[in-house]
């Protein structure tokens, strides 16, 4: 699955298991320095996408420059930057403790 991130897309406050996304609820945990806990070991995997690019592929698609995306499928995301939320975790964590 592809995922957006990005400014005010998110918010800690609301941050709470089950309701929001994985890299908010994971450096809520950070913050808040209570345990990540890992649904299924963390092993599910996903790929990240900078809002401010979903947007501009968005207002592309829309806009429909002769008409390239006629009955096309159309996945916003990179699938080269896929990683599990594990990993994910490791990440933020490294960044965290700097």
């Amino acid at each position: 699955p592809f995922n957006w991130m990005g400014p005010r897309l998110d918010n800690l406050n609301a941050a709470r298991i089950g309701s929001s996304r994985a890299i908010t609820q994971l450096i809520l945990n950070l913050v808040e320095g209570s345990p990540i806990k890992l649904i299924d070991g963390g092993k599910q995997k996903r790929c990240f996408t900078d809002i401010r690019d979903g947007i501009e592929a968005l207002y592309r698609i829309i806009e429909n420059a002769g008409n390239r995306c006629d009955g096309e499928i159309i996945n916003i995301g990179n699938p080269e930057n896929e990683a599990s939320i594990e990993e994910l975790g490791e990440m933020l964590l490294a960044s965290f403790e700097k």
